[in-house]
């Protein structure tokens, strides 16, 4: 998926949207400590604590010094470590500020900040709300999430988190079919997935759920949608499948 990206030596990517924010940021982790680079993960809004638990130590902290000196002695010893700021009631992890993980950044405390920066309630499509997303000023790379078993099933609140919203955005009545119009509408809209994109970004959507040859058309016409509206690459992944699947199509090629 390092690849599939186009990650560079050091990176700080957000992932937004729905369909697998989590399981493609947790594939990532494991795939960059793989190959020796150090990864924090985190989030700025609020993910199930065992959501990171599997990657490595997760330090929670109220102050940004307490959070700085915890993420470095759990990287002493290991190469993913995830950060929030306190365990809730519903024992969700409380997201760190968005300023928070732009001084961790600037630190250099690790080679990747790996950072989950909205919700989206199990749904594979999403429009964000007026205080979403929150997306590190830093970042280096926003990912959009996508899950293709959303296409062909109605736009409502099943299906979509804020459906309301992507149909404003894809100027779609409530209720209709997701084509891949609608989808990449709502990938590339900025009041969409590509909302509050950092200047200098890049933007790589990436279409989820993609677990068999069977949904590799759809995810490519899907993928055809949105090179013309100005993305440079689009990935195809399945990261939370019996068998991870990763490709990459780009403007011009595949």
């Amino acid at each position: 998926m390092r690849a599939a990206l186009g990650l560079g030596g050091k990176e700080l990517v957000a992932f937004v949207g729905g369909g697998g924010k989590s399981a493609a940021l947790a594939r990532l982790a494991r795939e960059l400590a793989e190959a020796g680079r150090t990864v924090v993960a985190a989030t700025t809004t609020k993910v199930y604590r065992e959501q990171f638990a599997g990657l490595g130590e997760v330090v929670v902290c109220r102050d940004y010094r307490a959070c700085l000196a915890g993420l470095r002695r759990a990287l002493a010893s290991g190469k993913v470590a995830a950060a929030g700021r306190e365990i809730a009631p519903d024992r969700k992890l409380v997201g760190l500020p968005a300023e928070w993980v732009d001084e961790l950044w600037r630190t250099g405390i690790a080679d990747y900040l790996l950072v989950e920066a909205d919700g989206s309630r199990g749904r594979s499509l999403k429009a964000p709300a007026e205080h979403e997303p929150v997306i590190p000023g830093a970042a280096t790379l926003v990912v959009p999430v996508v899950g293709l078993d959303v296409l062909g099933r109605p736009l409502t609140a099943e299906f979509a988190h804020r459906p309301e919203i992507v149909a404003r955005i894809a100027e779609v009545a409530p209720g209709s079919p997701v084509t891949p119009t609608v989808a990449g509408k709502v990938i590339v809209h900025p009041a969409g997935l590509s909302k509050g994109v950092p200047p200098g970004a890049r933007v790589v959507p990436l279409i989820n759920k993609v677990d068999g040859p069977a949904e590799q058309p759809a995810a490519r016409q899907l993928a055809e949608v949105l090179l013309p509206a100005g993305i440079e690459r689009v990935v195809l992944a399945s990261c939370g499948g019996r068998q991870f699947f990763c490709a990459v199509i780009t403007r011009g090629g595949s």
